[in-house]
């Protein structure tokens, strides 16, 4: 189950991590200021859906639809 979570947190940080040119804008998520340079808004963004995937995620259904061995 834990696996499963660190693999689905591996990804969503690959996909907020492709984007690598500096000159780009970064989406801005609730709770982050848009004062931030690309780089803090682009962390503090990552962050706050780290956040909001840990709080949402439901164990118990996932352990009765994912069954360990």
């Amino acid at each position: 189950m834990k696996l499963f979570v660190f693999i689905m947190v591996f990804f969503c940080s690959l996909i907020l991590g492709a984007q690598e040119k500096q000159d780009a804008t970064y989406p801005v998520y609730r709770g982050c200021k848009q004062e931030l340079s690309f780089e803090e808004t682009k962390k503090c963004t990552s962050d706050k859906i780290m956040d909001y995937i840990k709080v949402s995620f439901n164990y118990e259904l996932a352990d009765k639809v994912f069954p360990t061995v």
